[in-house]
């Protein structure tokens, strides 16, 4: 029987019009049909929105959303997952390429593992020059095809690339549970995102690499420097703020069970006392920190 389930996509845009027909394309020319095309455009200055109209009086299935001003990356990220009515729901980026068969076989995944709560396809990653950084077949090198909750947030907490799930395919309802509440303002705030989602639901994958990812090889900090996003990066205490956020957000999740609260505090505390110098000097107030030198001094 033909599966019929709504997927949407959404698009976060800002002044992207230089690919975005090629983008448009590629994203509408999907194998499987019963998609929707999410846009938020980011109050762009260039062509995109004229683009956007164009291919949208063409295509009923594209919902094109322009704000009045731009909001930001952070919170345009959020609007196009605000305005999706499908299913199923995936992020896509102007600069990135999706296989046509993507979304039909990760939605066949996610319906052979309903316990799952994302399903990825390898990935390339190549550089804005075209350079080729390198490819993530996730079952062959990681082994990630059907994790436990426990072993992908193990992974994600330390450091193996499976942040990059967030350009996978989720269940919407889920996905839009889990985002009531403010995207965490830290380093890596994606791997923090999706180490809850990982608390959630396993990961499944498909061994094909279907998804090529444009790296870039400016700091983040270099190219988003007028945003708070690219200041974040930039703070002293960045890399202790995010091993605190990565506690407290899971912790304070409605949607991990209570049941798997204790796997955080299993993974974290370890990271925490390798780093306990770091947390103690950047979270204690500075007039403790005085007192204690002070005091130390006095002793000798």
């Amino acid at each position: 029987m033909e599966n019929t389930k709504l997927v949407s996509i959404g698009l976060p845009i800002y002044n992207g019009g230089a690919q975005l027909s090629k983008t448009l394309d590629q994203l509408l020319g999907q194998a499987y049909p019963h998609i929707e095309l999410v846009i938020s455009d980011n109050a762009s200055t260039d062509n995109t929105e004229a683009l956007c109209r164009e291919y949208a009086a063409r295509d009923k299935r594209i919902v094109y959303v322009r704000q009045k001003e731009n909001q930001g990356l952070v919170k345009n990220f959020f609007e196009v997952l605000q305005h999706a009515s499908g299913d199923f729901f995936m992020w896509a980026a102007n600069d990135d390429i999706r296989d046509p068969q993507s979304i039909e076989l990760l939605l066949a995944q996610l319906e052979t593992y309903p316990d799952c709560s994302v399903a990825m396809s390898g990935i390339k990653r190549v550089y804005d020059d075209g350079a080729i950084k390198d490819e993530l077949d996730y079952r062959a090198q990681w082994h990630t095809d059907h994790l436990t909750s426990e072993e992908t947030f193990k992974r994600l907490i330390n450091d193996e690339p499976l942040h990059l799930f967030i350009y996978g395919l989720f269940r919407t309802k889920q996905l839009k549970r889990i985002m009531k509440r403010p995207w965490p303002m830290c380093i890596s705030n994606d791997r923090v995102f999706m180490s809850e989602i990982a608390l959630t639901g396993g990961f499944c994958t498909i061994p094909q690499i279907l998804f090529t990812k444009t790296a870039s090889r400016k700091k983040i900090s270099e190219r988003y420097k007028h945003e708070a996003w690219g200041q974040v990066w930039l703070n002293p205490k960045a890399q202790s703020i995010y091993i605190k956020t990565m506690l407290m957000h899971a912790l304070t999740s409605r949607a991990v069970p209570f049941s798997k609260k204790h796997i955080i505090l299993k993974y974290w505390i370890p990271i925490a006392w390798r780093n306990r110098r770091r947390l103690l000097f950047d979270m204690l107030p500075m007039r403790f920190i005085r007192f204690g030198v002070a005091l130390k001094k006095a002793i000798r």
